[in-house]
């Protein structure tokens, strides 16, 4: 029986939500609550910890980047320990250590003491979320991988609200150190899991435990349900099939790698860079546009019963968020609003915006092998998106040209 048999077997599972998969999706859900309570816990109770150890700027500054440099040790690492021992031991031992960091964090005495702790906790949360995503994926037929992914991922809204519960309404009353041993009470958790979920079948295949991999894969046909029917082919085809994916993925991990650094700094640029900002020019980069906008909406509703407005709305709220994160990003005004004083109707950059909103609008509509299609073919909306594309690039280009010059002149 080869491997190809099992990765078969698990994709032609219906793609429905069985109670396998929910509670599958409990298990794995709750372990990545945790995790996010846990850092939501580091990230706001930040304060009482340093006035309560004595901690200097430069200190708050490396308890800040601390658990960053942890995770950055952590994902390679429990990386590894996933592919030679196994998804599931990875899991537990990520979720224990980044709880173990957790309860040092609560007996630190001294600054450099709350530091080590953070990026011990750092290495267990940069392993927990890769391979809590990897055991779901692999455990998942291949037509509801993504559906399960995305239900997982759900999960960080709600270890976020619990982490903002118990840093503002838990740790200022009973204190932070308490609230850590509190939440430090989750490494119980670890033995359901243990005995809650199986180990991947994908992976148990790949280091030759095939019977132990059958065994999973019954268990899970058992609890979901009857298979949907599949195309039976040969598993040399099959086996082929596999190691021309193995390939491909040890070709596009440096592409993968990249498009992941970009995600992850957008997305602690919105969350936490770019409110840092605000918060330190005040809310002056708002004011001049959110007045104008603001002027805008009173005329639009003015005339609600003469016309429709709300496409109208919808396309001045996007100038005004592009607005804003252009004085953000490039200390630019844009003056994109409508009956903004510098306002150039037939700007190159203004009209490919608003030009590329209704092609993805309409991509949204069309079928994806078609749009694909056109854009191969280089014809239709997706030509113009092309054209357009190439009025944001050198839009941008001499954004970029301009600021280095006059950080030159700056420099003379």
């Amino acid at each position: 029986m080869s491997t190809a048999h099992i990765h078969r077997r698990l994709d032609s599972l219906d793609a429905r939500l069985s109670w396998f998969y929910v509670r599958l999706l409990l298990l794995t859900g709750i372990s990545w609550a945790v995790h996010t309570a846990e850092l939501v816990l580091f990230l706001f109770t930040r304060r009482l910890v340093a006035c309560n150890v004595g901690m200097g700027t430069r200190a708050l500054e490396a308890l800040g980047v601390g658990i960053f440099v942890g995770a950055a040790i952590g994902g390679p690492l429990f990386g590894h320990m996933a592919d030679t021992r196994g998804r599931r031991p990875a899991l537990l031992m990520a979720m224990t250590l980044s709880l173990t960091g957790l309860l040092l964090s609560a007996g630190a005495t001294t600054h450099y003491q709350v530091i080590i702790a953070r990026v011990v906790a750092g290495v267990g949360l940069g392993g927990e979320l890769p391979t809590a995503t990897v055991l779901v994926q692999e455990l998942s037929p291949r037509s509801m991988r993504g559906c399960m992914v995305a239900l997982l991922e759900a999960f960080t809204g709600v270890g976020g609200f619990l982490g903002v519960v118990l840093a503002f309404g838990l740790a200022p009353q009973i204190g932070w150190r308490t609230t850590y041993v509190i939440i430090c009470g989750c490494v119980l958790y670890v033995a359901v899991l243990r005995f809650g979920i199986p180990e991947s079948p994908r992976w148990l295949a790949s280091v030759d435990r095939v019977d132990e991999a059958l065994i999973v894969v019954e268990k899970v046909e058992k609890t979901h349900g009857q298979r949907a029917p599949f195309a039976v082919q040969g598993d040399s085809m099959a086996q082929a099939s596999v190691g021309i994916k193995t390939l491909s993925l040890s070709a596009n991990t440096l592409e993968l790698w990249a498009l992941w650094t970009v995600v992850a700094l957008s997305a602690y640029a919105l969350g936490t860079y770019v409110p840092t900002l605000i918060s330190l020019w005040g809310f002056n980069v708002f004011s001049s546009n959110m007045l104008r906008f603001d002027d805008w909406i009173s005329e639009q509703c003015a005339e609600f019963n003469n016309e429709p407005w709300t496409l109208k709305i919808l396309k001045e709220l996007s100038h005004f968020t592009m607005d804003v994160f252009s004085k953000i990003g490039f200390g630019v005004e844009l003056d994109t609003l409508k009956d903004t004083f510098d306002r150039e109707e037939d700007h190159e950059f203004l009209e490919a915006f608003d030009v590329a909103s209704v092609v993805f609008g309409v991509r949204i509509q069309t079928p994806t092998w078609l749009w694909e299609l056109k854009k191969f073919l280089n014809v239709g909306w997706e030509k113009t998106l092309m054209d357009n594309c190439k009025n944001f690039h050198d839009f941008i280009d001499s954004f970029i040209l301009k600021a280095i010059e006059d950080r030159r002149e700056k420099g003379r």
